[in-house]
């Protein structure tokens, strides 16, 4: 735990390998698919209190060593015979970036959790700590087995309060560090609480902080989108220059400028939406007319 107790190391993610290899508890190794927890809500508000009391301090019992294996791209085929049967197989993120609207489907490289889907296998007590989606993207995140996951999320009325209170606990947002709820609170930051359930979908909102934990094993995937209502925060993200969301993964211009190409023809699933293509253009070329004229 940090001296000044307003953060704490959240989960380090792991490969899928060693995650399988090392679960302690009743999941020694990977097996799919996981048990359905039908976990009462009264035992997902104790497993809570227990998992943030714990982080705070104050030991009572949960395993020392959490492990948390994010961002994997599992073969499903050798760790799941027979997962197209699944019930929850026909939402699935693996097509959804590249969808006929997604603006992601005009990308020319393939990048890992943005052109595709990424799973992430849980345990008690892991973390996903508070962050924004790369470039302010849209996520869809669905539970496909196991136990709960519990999220928080800052609603964007009160971002701004958010970002005043890690300046002021001398926090930075980032999945390393997960920053406490009480603290948050003592700032005045309202958070909202869900509880995600297996065959449930969370959507996060362009630029929307979001965080959570694991009540237990579960499996669940992810995935980026993007629809044209999302250009103005794609803007903003390549504007801020990493210093909200991650490093760009692909170049915001180019996206837009391929975009404007396809939007310009009547059969286009973005035609509906050339005004906001025009409009981001012509906020491009001030840009770039501004960056000249500095340039001399």
């Amino acid at each position: 735990m940090l001296e000044q107790k307003e953060a704490f190391y959240a989960t380090r993610p792991m490969a899928g390998a060693d995650f399988a290899g090392k679960m302690t508890g009743s999941m020694h190794k990977l097996k799919l698919p996981l048990p359905d927890s039908h976990m009462p809500d009264d035992t997902v508000a104790l497993l809570e209190a227990g998992v943030w009391g714990q982080a705070r301090g104050a030991p009572i019992g949960l395993p020392d060593r959490v492990l948390y294996g994010s961002d994997q791209v599992l073969n499903l085929d050798k760790h799941w015979p027979g997962h197209e049967q699944h019930p929850f197989g026909q939402w699935r993120t693996s097509a959804l970036p590249k969808c006929p609207q997604s603006l992601l489907s005009l990308l020319e490289e393939e990048i890992a959790g943005v052109t595709g889907g990424m799973s992430y296998l849980g345990s008690l007590g892991s973390f996903f700590a508070f962050h924004v989606e790369n470039q302010r993207l849209p996520s869809y995140n669905l539970l496909m087995a196991g136990s709960p996951k519990v999220w928080y999320a800052v609603t964007p009325e009160h971002i701004s309060t958010f970002r005043a209170a890690c300046a002021a606990m001398r926090v930075e947002p980032n999945l390393a560090t997960m920053i406490d709820l009480e603290k948050l609170a003592a700032h005045g930051v309202p958070l909202t609480r869900a509880v995600q359930r297996p065959g449930q979908v969370i959507i996060t909102f362009p630029g929307a902080y979001h965080a959570g934990f694991n009540t237990g094993p579960n499996w669940a995937e992810a995935a980026n989108f993007a629809f044209s209502d999302w250009l103005p925060h794609g803007r903003m993200a390549r504007d801020e220059d990493g210093r909200i969301t991650p490093t760009p993964l692909f170049a915001f211009d180019r996206l837009l400028l391929a975009l404007a190409m396809h939007a310009a023809e009547p059969s286009s699933p973005w035609y509906a939406d050339r005004a906001i293509v025009r409009a981001e253009l012509e906020l491009l070329m001030e840009r770039e007319e501004e960056q000249r004229a500095e340039q001399g």
